[in-house]
């Protein structure tokens, strides 16, 4: 995926610099990402530095996660029960686009988008977000895309998701 322009950018160094160097077996990955209970940040982008601003900061996040699934429509059903259970969470969560199909660089993918209210202890936000989940193999990528209404990077992110492309 194509940088967005003069964000902050922080990356996992340890896989991120040694992607093009070497191959990561399927096995080493998945070691890895089991070392780090499941998940393991890729890179992140962030619009602002947090520690000069306040409020809601639009954000980029890519994921490597484990893909317990054989099949496409069983990692669909996963996702979509995963999203489904984010109401739990979020009393106001609501789907702006419900979970479906779609193609990235010519993979499956999962996609949903959705908006709800976070509080903290000096702040409430309403972020929105677009989540989308590409399974490769073992593993998946796990895009993560969250503005706000204050902010509105819409844009950014729709020519952003046409930018990724898989080695």
């Amino acid at each position: 995926m194509t940088s967005p322009d003069k964000w902050r950018k922080t990356t996992n160094s340890e896989i991120f610099d040694n992607i093009d160097k070497f191959k990561l077996t399927q096995n080493q990955l998945e070691k890895y990402i089991a070392d780090h209970k499941g998940s393991v940040l890729f890179v992140s982008y962030t619009k602002y530095d947090p520690s000069q601003h306040a409020g809601l900061i639009p954000t980029i996040q890519v994921n490597i996660r484990k893909n317990p699934t054989k099949t496409f429509e069983d990692f669909f059903q996963t996702m979509k029960k995963s999203s489904e259970s984010m109401q739990n969470y979020f009393k106001d969560f609501v789907y702006i686009d419900k979970p479906q199909k779609l193609k990235i660089d010519g993979k499956e993918a999962f996609y949903f988008s959705s908006k709800f209210t976070m509080t903290t202890n000096t702040q409430t936000i309403k972020p929105r977000s677009r989540t989308y989940a590409i399974p490769n193999g073992n593993t998946f990528f796990q895009v993560n895309f969250t503005d706000g209404d204050n902010e509105n990077c819409t844009t950014l992110f729709d020519s952003l998701v046409k930018t990724i492309r898989f080695k």
